[in-house]
């Protein structure tokens, strides 16, 4: 659960090294034409209730994605068991061998 937690948390860090190491050179042709669009909320609770309706969806997209991550990875498992056990080591696992 670390690695996957740790891997979470090191992407944006890598980003911000390779823009560090290698920053663009040319012009950016999202940057020309962004303009903040109006929205059609009158209130600031407006918008806000608005805004977490729309991140109940990327959250629940984010939570199924982690549970389809390790259902997988529980699958794989059961299959190195499996292989494993064919073979005389039924305590064969991924975490086994990434160790």
């Amino acid at each position: 659960m670390y690695m996957l937690t740790a891997t979470l948390m090191s992407a944006p860090a890598s980003l911000a090294i390779a823009k560090i190491f290698w920053p663009e050179k040319e012009i950016s042709k999202s940057n020309h034409d962004l303009k903040l669009m109006k929205g059609e909320n009158k209130y600031m609770l407006e918008a806000a209730s608005q805004g977490a309706s729309c991140a109940v969806g990327v959250v629940a997209n984010i939570i199924s994605n982690i549970i389809t991550f390790a259902t997988l990875l529980a699958v794989f498992d059961a299959i190195l068991s499996w292989l494993g056990g064919m073979f005389d080591c039924p305590q064969l696992s991924f975490s086994l061998i990434c160790s």
